[in-house]
């Protein structure tokens, strides 16, 4: 598929991929921009279009990697959109398919107990996504802008900053996505009869999303975010 560009249309580009609406809804931009294209759109909310094509082509071919475009924006704004990534799967995602599961449990039958261990399985799984979301916030994301603060201004690394970088963020750097498939795996092969199918149905939809959503957020660390910070720590110590 043919990346899309500033001329593209942004309905055409949503068309080619629904759950492109809840990416840019992270950008302020929402149904009903008409056929504006997406260089006219950017230009009105004030958004660097070339970030915006990185994600959106990101998230709609996994083979697309912008190594040529990579030195055109701030990491800030990379930093900025992955905390409005956070903030809707802790505000809206997590909670959706938490109560989802919570309606599926109330209303089964007595002698389906694997309901409750489903139930159990998301409850682990969502305390693991919001501590890795936590961490990420309280500890990656501000060393990322300060280490890009540090480099325009020629500075060193001092106090904590060296304590810190990108290789150690990698180690620890959890892979959310297996349990999650666990999880789909379960309801899709094991989880016996009586339920609600259609609950399931919209369950298994939302997980999928999430799936998805998440794999993208961790391309986009991995190699745009990881890479860049490390060409900026390389450059910091060679100065000094």
């Amino acid at each position: 598929m043919k990346p899309f560009d500033s001329k593209t249309k942004l309905a055409e580009a949503v068309f080619q991929d629904f759950n492109l609406l809840r990416v840019i809804s992270r950008f302020g931009i929402f149904p009903g921009f008409g056929d504006k294209t997406i260089g006219e759109i950017c230009k009105k909310k004030e958004i660097d279009p070339v970030f915006f094509l990185i994600i959106v082509n990101s998230f709609t071919n996994k083979r697309y990697f912008p190594s040529h475009e990579l030195a055109d924006f701030s990491l800030s704004q990379m930093v900025s959109y992955l905390q409005k990534t956070h903030t809707y799967y802790l505000d809206f995602q997590l909670p959706l398919i938490g109560d989802m599961i919570d309606n599926l449990c109330n209303n089964r039958n007595p002698e389906n107990k694997k309901l409750m261990v489903m139930k159990q399985f998301f409850s682990a799984y969502r305390k693991e996504l919001t501590d890795h979301i936590n961490r990420e916030e309280k500890i990656t994301f501000p060393y990322v802008l300060r280490i890009e603060q540090i480099f325009s201004n020629s500075e060193s690394i001092q106090g904590k900053e060296s304590d810190y970088d990108m290789l150690t963020y990698e180690k620890e750097h959890d892979n959310v996505e297996e349990k999650l498939i666990d999880l789909k795996n379960i309801m899709i092969k094991y989880l016996p009869e009586p339920f609600d199918h259609e609950m399931v149905i919209r369950i298994l939809t939302e997980l999928s999303w999430l799936e998805k959503d998440l794999n993208e957020h961790s391309r986009i660390e991995d190699t745009i975010m990881i890479p860049r910070v490390k060409i900026m720590e390389v450059g910091i110590r060679k100065r000094f």
